[in-house]
């Protein structure tokens, strides 16, 4: 059976999580979009799935697919669409425009198992979403091209300016908000997610 949104809140807030969708480049196959116009469309379009990672305080890079990424949260019961404990090969069909995963039918189990038995970062496909905020691993870093080369620094202030939402981060004690001024408040999840 599915996983609601209720189940899905509650094992995030249990687990102090949160669910991100991060731009990278390069992308899966037929994907060329990067930062930050990947992020913009996502964020225009929550009826479309999204590969996310979930990440909790003292998660780095080997925890997520990229530095920078939208914080959504789920609003339909049918919103988390599969839960893997690493990366499950999720695509996007052609005909429906729908990302799909084979076998990733989210149950509760598999939610605690996509923590517990990670080895490196886990996948939520997750569709019908709410963007709360902007989600950064320090120090922030894009894919701004074809994915040639490498990742190149971006200043927390100009992805604020971009997306004019909360930016968020995280250190092993918990969460972090970022205010104007270069200055980091201690936040909590219920901060980030207002439930």
């Amino acid at each position: 059976m599915a996983v609601t949104v209720d189940e899905a809140r509650t094992f995030l807030r249990r687990r102090n999580a949160l669910i991100v969708h991060f731009s990278g480049c390069p992308k899966g196959v037929g994907f060329d979009t990067c930062y930050p116009d990947d992020l913009v469309q996502a964020t225009a379009n929550p009826h479309w799935g999204l590969a996310c990672s979930v990440v909790k305080p003292g998660d780095g890079i080997g925890n997520a697919f990229g530095f920078v990424g939208i914080i959504v949260d789920v609003t339909k019961d049918t919103s988390v669409v599969a839960v893997s404990t690493d990366d499950c090969g999720s695509q996007v069909d052609r005909g429906t425009g729908k990302r799909i995963a084979l076998d990733m039918i989210p149950t509760a189990e598999k939610c605690e198992k996509s923590l517990d038995e990670r080895t490196k970062h886990n996948e939520w496909v997750v569709e019908d979403y709410e963007v709360m905020g902007i989600f950064v691993l320090r120090p922030p870093q894009i894919w701004s091209g074809s994915g040639l080369g490498g990742p190149t620094k971006i200043t927390v202030g100009d992805i604020h300016a971009t997306f004019g939402k909360p930016v968020v981060t995280t250190d092993e004690q918990g969460f972090w908000r970022w205010h104007s001024g270069d200055r980091w408040c201690r936040c909590t999840h219920q901060d980030v997610y207002g439930w």
